[in-house]
């Protein structure tokens, strides 16, 4: 079996990326020859025998899922037309698939609700489990906790200000900020005095309506790992990306 092939080869490095192609595989399950980072030619004859799944990003933006059976060529009608801007630069997707730091927890976890990492109910949810790079949508910011166990007192600061005292209930596992608070820059966020500093990038307008790889790019390029994962997660299981 090479159920979840895609995840054990970043966290192990199976791959090497060589220059890139047109197309690349970036997710990878069942009886397949192909791995991510696998590079594919737009003309190429992709053969897939039954019960295998490949997720395939082009440099347009589009990400493609196509399961076995298959026997046919990648390009068609549809592919040659995009409304979505072109991803400006692979190298973070490289980074992102090649870098040892990315071959962590985050990308060599099982999806099973007690991994190491979990499909968030949102792309978009800022993880405070630990500190980093963050992406957000304009005007809306929810922070995401694994442990709800217990409830918390949240405190957060920022160029918009700062709000202490806020109540985190316990079982819940998000907790959606003032909108004023989605703003690019530094968030201190301390839970129960446990601080955590999040460099927040929000997405720009000209990537609202991208395609879901343009999107990956970005994610990418602002070393924003979790949720780079999660949405290829979410595309390659058949997950609405949201």
């Amino acid at each position: 079996m090479r159920y979840m092939a895609w995840l054990m080869a970043l966290m192990l490095g199976c791959f090497a990326v060589p220059a890139w192609a047109d197309m690349v595989v970036v997710a990878a399950s069942g009886e397949t020859d192909h791995l991510p980072g696998d590079t594919l030619a737009p003309t190429a004859v992709l053969t897939l025998p039954d019960g295998a799944r490949v997720t395939i990003l082009s440099q347009d933006g589009k990400m493609r899922v196509i399961d076995g059976p298959f026997e046919g060529l990648l390009e068609d009608e549809n592919s040659k037309k995009s409304t979505s801007p072109v991803p400006a630069s692979w190298d973070a997707l490289k980074v992102l698939l090649g870098d040892p730091d990315a071959r962590s927890n985050v990308l060599g976890a099982s999806r099973n609700l007690d991994g190491a990492f979990r499909i968030p109910a949102s792309i978009w949810h800022a993880s405070v489990d630990s500190s980093g790079p963050r992406c957000v949508r304009q005007s809306e910011l929810t922070l995401a906790r694994r442990d709800a166990s217990a409830s918390a007192v949240v405190s957060v600061r920022s160029s918009a200000g700062r709000i202490t005292d806020i109540s985190w209930p316990k079982d819940q596992t998000t907790l959606t900020l003032p909108s004023d608070f989605a703003a690019d820059g530094r968030l201190a966020v301390s839970i129960d005095a446990d601080l955590r500093t999040l460099t927040l990038n929000t997405l720009p307008e000209a990537l609202k309506e991208a395609l879901p790889g343009s999107l990956l790019t970005w994610f990418a390029e602002n070393n924003c790992k979790r949720q780079a994962i999660a949405l290829i997660q979410r595309i390659h299981d058949g997950v609405e990306v949201n």
